[in-house]
């Protein structure tokens, strides 16, 4: 399946069920003069978005699944991801149920950048 935007170019949630595999693909451009870029790759169960500064073990529902860095240029990467059955808690999934997954890059001049899309449980 390949995501969608909407007219105000905010991405269409993703149609999913519990043990669902997703691939994502994503280009990942350190920026112009950039050594390097550090990409934070995570998921937050139970809400739209991802505020900044969330940390694994401390805000419920959040986790940091990756964080790599990637050197000068553009760099093609796929991550796998599998629709979990349970939240942290223990707790099941119902239709209508959201997970936000977030990327956060920051390269070595300073710039950052971050986007976002939501799984939604049919």
């Amino acid at each position: 399946m390949e995501m969608k935007r909407d007219s105000l170019s905010h991405w269409i949630p993703v149609a999913a069920v519990p043990g669902d595999i997703l691939t994502i693909t994503f280009i990942l451009d350190s920026g112009n003069g950039a050594e390097s870029s550090i990409l934070q790759y995570s998921r937050y169960y139970h809400y739209d978005f991802t505020p900044f500064g969330l940390e694994t073990g401390v805000d419920p529902g959040y986790e940091l699944i990756m964080e790599e860095v990637y050197p000068e240029g553009e760099t093609e990467e796929s991550i796998t991801y599998v629709v979990p059955e349970l939240d942290d808690e223990g707790f099941e999934f119902f239709p209508g149920d959201v997970i936000n997954i977030s990327f956060w890059t920051e390269n070595t001049n300073g710039s950052v950048g971050y986007n976002d899309f939501n799984i939604q449980f049919e």
